[in-house]
Formats: C-alpha cells, sequence, structure tokens
C-alpha cells in the first residue's frame, strides 16, 4: 500500500486524517521537521502533506529537506492549512497543491487524488482527461467546503457522503522510482493551466507572462522547473535526474529521456518572457549535464565518491579543471567544417520549432563526423522529441 506522510503539529487532526485515508493508503504521521525528514526516507511516501500553520516551524525548510533526499524530487507535495501568505511567501510553486481551510474529507481526497494522477500522468499511466478532471472535482471540492458543505476533518459525528471518493487501490500509482518505466505521457500545457497563486509567484520573480507563454509552460512543468531553479546549488546530478545513487547506464538513460521530452530547452524557444524561458533553460541544461556526466563509465564513480565525502555546491557540479564548460559554444567540439555547418543549422531549426529539419541537418552533420558524441547526443534527443 502506497504512504502518504502527514506532517502536522496537531493530533486533534489524526482521526480525520486516517478516515479520510486510511482505506486507501498507509498514513504516516510526524508532529516536526526532523522526525518528517527521517519518516520520509524510511518510507518512501508517494505524497507528503504539510500543515502550513507548524507551530514554531518553516514548512518550506522541512519539504525542502524532504526533496534532499534520494528519491525526493518524485514526491508530491500538499500545503495544508491557512494559505492568505503563501503568495508573498512564494510558496505557490513549492508545493504541488495548496489545499486551503476549511478542511474537509472531501476536499483532503479530492486533493490527494490529484495528485495520484500527477504522479500517474508522469508515468504515462493516466491521460490528460484524467489530470484535468482531478484538478477540476479538487477545486469544487475546495469551493463546496468553503460554502460550508462536506464532511468536516475534526468532527465527533462523520457524515456519509459520496461527493467526493478515492480512487480503488488498485489504481493507486506505485512510487515513481519503483515503477516500470513508461513512455511519458504529459498532458499538453493547454490542458494544464497554472492557477492564480502559481502566476503570481511565478510573476514576482519574471516580470509579466502572457497568455501564450503560459500555454506553452502549463502547471506542472512550471512548478518543477521553479523548484529546481532555486536550488541548483544543493540538488546533484541524481537527484535533478530522480535516479537511485546505484542506476546504471540504462535506467540513466532512460530518465534522462523523459526529462527531456518534458523539459528539453528546444520546447521553449517561442516563450516571450525570456527571464522565464532562462530558468527553464538553465534547468535543462542540468538535466543534461548530469546526463553526459552520469554516462561516463570514468567520471561517474569519482562523482560519486566525491558526493559521499565532501557533499556541498562544489561537489554536487561536476566541473572539467582549468576549463569552464559553461562558456562554450554548443559547436566547440565539432571540428569538421562541414558538420559544423550542419549542426548550427539544426540548432536554428530547432529555434524555429522544424524538429524535421532539425533531425535531418543532424544526419547530414553525422555523416562528416560519424563518431562525434555531440553531434550523436544531439541527433538522440531530436530522435526523442518525434515521439
Amino acid at each position: 500500500m502506497a504512504a502518504i506522510l502527514i506532517v502536522d503539529h496537531d493530533p486533534s487532526r489524526d482521526a480525520g486524517y486516517q478516515r479520510a485515508l486510511g482505506s486507501h493508503f498507509s498514513v504516516i504521521l510526524a508532529r516536526e521537521g526532523q522526525e518528517a525528514v527521517a519518516l520520509a526516507e524510511g518510507y518512501e511516501p508517494i505524497i507528503v502533506l504539510l500543515r502550513s500553520d507548524l507551530a514554531k516551524q518553516n514548512p518550506l525548510a522541512i519539504w525542502q529537506a524532504i526533496q534532499k533526499l534520494p528519491k525526493g524530487l518524485s514526491i508530491k507535495s500538499i500545503l495544508s492549512g491557512p494559505l492568505d501568505s503563501a503568495d508573498d511567501e512564494g510558496l505557490a510553486f513549492q508545493f504541488s497543491i495548496l489545499l486551503p481551510e476549511p478542511l474537509t474529507v472531501e476536499s483532503l481526497r479530492a486533493a490527494i487524488t490529484w495528485a495520484v494522477n500527477a504522479i500517474k500522468a508522469e508515468q504515462g499511466q493516466a491521460t490528460p482527461e484524467q489530470l484535468v478532471r482531478a484538478k477540476t472535482a479538487f477545486e469544487n471540492q475546495v469551493a463546496q467546503a468553503k460554502q460550508g458543505q462536506g464532511d468536516p476533518l475534526i468532527s465527533s459525528a462523520p457524515r456519509a457522503t459520496t461527493s467526493a471518493t478515492m480512487p480503488p487501490a488498485s489504481q493507486h500509482a506505485s512510487p515513481p522510482h519503483q515503477a516500470t518505466p513508461a513512455k511519458p505521457v504529459l498532458p499538453p500545457a493547454k490542458d494544464d493551466p497554472p492557477d492564480d497563486k502559481l502566476k503570481a509567484a511565478v510573476e514576482k520573480l519574471v516580470g509579466s507572462v502572457p497568455d501564450h507563454d503560459w500555454l506553452l509552460v502549463g502547471q506542472q512543468r512550471t512548478r518543477y522547473v521553479f523548484s529546481v531553479y532555486q536550488r541548483l546549488d544543493e540538488l546533484d546530478y541524481y537527484q535533478i535526474l530522480e535516479i537511485p545513487y546505484d542506476a546504471d547506464r540504462k535506467q540513466i538513460k532512460s530518465a534522462y529521456f523523459r526529462k527531456a521530452k518534458t523539459y528539453h530547452t528546444d520546447r521553449f524557444q517561442q516563450l516571450n518572457n525570456r527571464d522565464l524561458f532562462e530558468r527553464f533553460h538553465q534547468v535543462f541544461k542540468r538535466i543534461a549535464e548530469g546526463y553526459h556526466l552520469l554516462m561516463n563509465e570514468d567520471k561517474r564513480p569519482v562523482y560519486l565518491h566525491n558526493l559521499k565525502t565532501k557533499r556541498g555546491p562544489e561537489t554536487v557540479r561536476w566541473v572539467e579543471k582549468g576549463r569552464d564548460s559553461g562558456n562554450r559554444a554548443p559547436d566547440a567540439d565539432i571540428k569538421h567544417p562541414v558538420a559544423k555547418k550542419f549542426f548550427n543549422l539544426a540548432l536554428k531549426a530547432l529555434e524555429e520549432n522544424n524538429v524535421a529539419s532539425a533531425k535531418m541537418n543532424l544526419q547530414m552533420a553525422l555523416g562528416q563526423d560519424k563518431d562525434n558524441p555531440v553531434i550523436k547526443g544531439k541527433l538522440e534527443e531530436v530522435r526523442m522529441m518525434e515521439g
């Protein structure tokens, strides 16, 4: 049975959590941050719910500590409770779902169902329509709770209700790290519009974002990118790719392709807000950087050793000594002049979202420089984008 970790200092809600979720999930309760992180590491929950009003504790700090665990980025998060200050604190893109008060059994179940469907969608086990329906059902239950309808989470005499039901236990997604890799089915961004809180939080950082851009990026992509972007100096390549530290080449490659299919920079060249584009670009750049490093059989064990012995900002990234790879031109390692020409034509085609032309030019480039790893890698990315 999949686990849900609930971090709540008030025991009066414990019975309500069990009543709402206990028949479908293993409900794990924690009172404070250190206990929550230990339980998250031990039970590997698929969802973590934190109260916004934790006594003398910052729920965001607790959540960020959980995300630092090897499989932490696979977990969906719910922030529940008084949420009036969520915009000011930038919480809207730090947590997957914001669940406001008053809290009812129905609204809690709807939040969990939405989170479960988001996990399934990332694994290719749910359709965009299912994800949209789950989100709409959640919004309806929140609205009903504000109108005084539903079964209060803290209630001495729970009322029977059928307005919000959990999916059968057999349909629950397994934790992402245990699931068999499947072809991702990311909902089109137009079917995953960001909510107003997320928009407000993002626009405080990058300025006004036109509707066209929101249609391109969507809610789930934006949450992931901004969450990772804020912690690029803390996350190692394994955490960003969401793979275990003993992952083999097949797992690394599979994880990278799933990420690239969703977050590849070339998919967002048409963004009008360039600060927004830059954040997507920097996150995918780190995804690609991690992939190439971890696929290197010589460098990977050295990188892993450094992480274990002296983890810090200087070890979560691999930087070649005497060389700043961040400022190098994309074609710097292509020496054949004709291959370089076709490679740059492919990059230009990708900027115009012309994947077919990019593929053709990369094939021409590879014909001139058959063993070049840069051309091979870019062609592999483009072929993946066709799927």
